[in-house]
């Protein structure tokens, strides 16, 4: 299908409708006395054949995996080459795998190691230890591992994680780093820093949601293929409803090794190809349905989330988990819509973000000097989209203060990415959503009614429950949207000009 119209100081767009017929008129309306929004000006072009520039053998995981604690050695392969490398740099193929704890063997790593937090300067490494020891990092340009990070001890009471910084580094430029726990030197590992902010670099960004029991999620490798720059998970990775310190550790746990299956694909794709993560909750991996400010359980969702997640330099913690990361033209604003949710119906009173959060990204929207502005959201920002009034619609003046704030001061080339409806993958170009918006498929095979079947997506939406991922590709000019299912074949596409 193609679409052609002017929409506001937007140009007109480029639309791709891969597949299948879409199973009722609900699920793709496009509205036509809808009042035109401001949205980037696009080109549209479609067809019904694209197939990804790289599509990996279909995986079929075993059932008889060995739990974490004894993963089977893989050697993932290192011929990744970051977009955001002036210069491609191609990594060496002698990298090993990743040592299999033994009982009582202090050294090994039973998760990660975990590449998060990269910038010009500096990257994060994540691991987490079968027993307490010591850890640190030795790094430095291939060949030449001449830096060290401090020492730290895992121990029980941060579940044996520990959060390895790397800094002083130069942007745009590979290193090598290798793990040493109790004195013992790990493989190989390497990474690439991001670009300096500002720099006229294409970047890739993999997006994924809304994870179902443990099941295998074709979609991480699938996406791993394309060789993203960054990776980021928006939420309701599980939908588990920990309420328990133990409940929470042992969900992040079993996400990031082999004792499910969907841990396993996480591990085999984005933690063996060493793709920088970066991930946010929403309401039933940080408490339960709905869930907001006033969860009981919401300290300790804190206390864990810090124990196994990273964050960028400028975040909320320990108000929220929110951040900003900055890639050349592209600048995150990656929002906790749980944690500082005010559901009150109060005058005043109900709010999405809460005061801090909600002022932190209108000053940031506004210093913002980045081509491309990107707010990440775990719930929906289409008004169109109810879902118990648990998505923006339900939250309209924080909503209206947001859209209100960001035309007043022209702010522009504003995009949104969102989750939560176990979608198929939908985008609209911001007839609903006043910003063009992606809606990411849901990323393994699950069932919920979220009720948004009958919401509108004006460039379209695919059938709901199918599973896949987002995909963002940006340069200095444009940038396209685009919604895969787990096979990896193109769905959805929306691509528009920056003005």
């Amino acid at each position: 299908m193609i679409v052609s119209r002017r929409l506001g100081r937007f140009l007109v767009a480029t639309v791709t409708l891969a597949g299948i017929a879409f199973a009722t008129s609900a699920q793709m309306a496009i509205p036509t006395n809808t009042a035109t929004p401001k949205t980037p000006t696009a080109t549209k072009t479609s067809t019904n054949t694209r197939t990804p520039s790289k599509t990996p053998t279909p995986r079929t995981p075993t059932n008889t995996r060995t739990p974490s604690k004894s993963p089977t050695p893989r050697t993932p392969t290192n011929t990744r080459t970051p977009s955001k490398t002036p210069t491609p740099k191609t990594p060496t193929n002698t990298r090993t795998p990743t040592p299999t704890p033994t009982p009582g063997d202090t050294t090994a790593i039973s998760h990660g190691p975990l590449l998060s937090a990269i910038s010009p300067d500096s990257a994060v490494i994540w691991v987490r230890t079968v027993e307490a020891t010591t850890v640190r990092l030795e790094y430095g340009e291939p060949g030449s591992l001449w830096g060290q990070s401090p020492e730290i001890r895992t121990t029980p009471d941060g579940d044996y994680t520990a959060l390895l910084p790397i800094e002083g580094l130069i942007h745009s430029t590979t290193y090598e780093y290798r793990v040493v726990t109790g004195g013992q030197p790990g493989p190989l590992h390497r990474f690439t820093t991001s670009p300096p902010a500002g720099a006229d670099v294409p970047v890739k960004i993999a997006v994924f949601a809304d994870s179902f029991g443990g099941k295998p999620a074709p979609s991480f490798s699938r996406a791993a293929a394309m060789t993203p720059d960054l990776a980021m998970i928006i939420g309701d990775y599980d939908h588990r409803n920990p309420t328990t310190l133990t409940a929470i550790r042992k969900m992040h746990r079993e996400l990031r090794g082999c004792e499910t299956l969907l841990g396993c694909d996480f591990a085999a794709s984005i933690v063996a190809q060493d793709i920088p993560l970066y991930q946010v909750w929403d309401d039933h991996d940080y408490c339960n349905n709905n869930s907001a400010m006033r969860c009981p359980s919401r300290t300790l969702a804190m206390q864990s989330w810090r124990e196994y997640h990273a964050f960028s330099e400028d975040n909320g913690y320990p108000s929220g988990i929110w951040q900003r990361v900055v890639y050349g033209f592209v600048e995150l604003f990656i929002l906790d819509t749980r944690s500082n949710r005010n559901p009150d119906w109060c005058a005043g009173c109900r709010s999405m973000l809460g005061p801090e959060q909600h002022a932190w990204l209108k000053s940031r929207l506004a210093s913002s000097t980045a081509i491309w502005k990107v707010i990440v959201t775990s719930v929906p920002f289409n008004r169109t989209v109810f879902k118990d009034a648990d998505t923006w619609t339900g939250y309209a003046a924080s909503r209206a203060d947001i859209v209100g704030f960001v035309r007043d001061n022209d702010i522009r080339n504003v995009v949104l990415i969102s989750g939560d409806i176990h979608s198929g993958g939908a985008i609209d170009d911001g007839t609903n959503s006043d910003f063009p918006e992606l809606s990411v498929p849901l990323m393994n095979e699950g069932f919920a009614n979220t009720g948004a079947s009958s919401s509108r997506w004006s460039v379209g939406m695919w059938p709901q429950y199918t599973p896949g991922y987002g995909w963002i590709e940006a340069s200095g000019t444009s940038m396209t949207l685009s919604a895969y299912g787990a096979d990896g074949q193109l769905r959805i596409e929306y691509t528009f000009l920056a003005r």
